[in-house]
């Protein structure tokens, strides 16, 4: 169980040297490596993506709610809007029959006071209403 300080040294020796290694292996672990290296940085890309894909679904989601709201506020406020502009329309139709009629009573009266006119122009000719108030009783006499 002894050893030497030579044989410890050269156990030592033995220890620390590099074993030189093949091209094959070489190459197998710059292979690997390479694979390694690839599968981190396609990892990473990829988890960019992943965030850039989840804020993009936020954002999508804020448009989507935000339009949801406006379809339901105008919603809300056209769902009656059939029935009201069958109501104005009716309201307009009997306005208008109304104002028709008005309108032909107007004619009627217009043409009344046009045939007012015209007999009190014939009146004018005539000569009836150029009297003097009791002249007329002078003409016949009673006085």
């Amino acid at each position: 169980m002894f050893c030497s300080f030579k044989s410890k040294k050269l156990a030592a020796k033995n220890a620390i040297a590099l074993h030189p290694i093949s091209f094959a292996q070489f190459t197998h672990f710059a292979m690997v490596s390479f694979v390694v290296i690839t599968n981190v940085v396609l990892g990473l890309i990829c988890l960019r993506l992943a965030q850039t894909l989840w804020a993009l679904k936020l954002k999508f989601t804020k448009i989507a709610s935000s339009t949801l709201a406006v379809e339901q506020y105008f919603y809300r406020l056209l769902y009656n809007a059939p029935t009201k502009l069958d109501k104005a329309t009716l309201s307009v139709n009997k306005a208008r029959s109304g104002y028709q009629g008005l309108e032909q009573k107007l004619q009627k009266i217009q043409k009344f006071v046009s045939l007012i006119n015209l007999g009190q122009s014939f009146w004018r000719q005539q000569g009836i209403f150029n009297q003097v108030p009791g002249s007329r009783s002078r003409k016949s006499g009673k006085n």
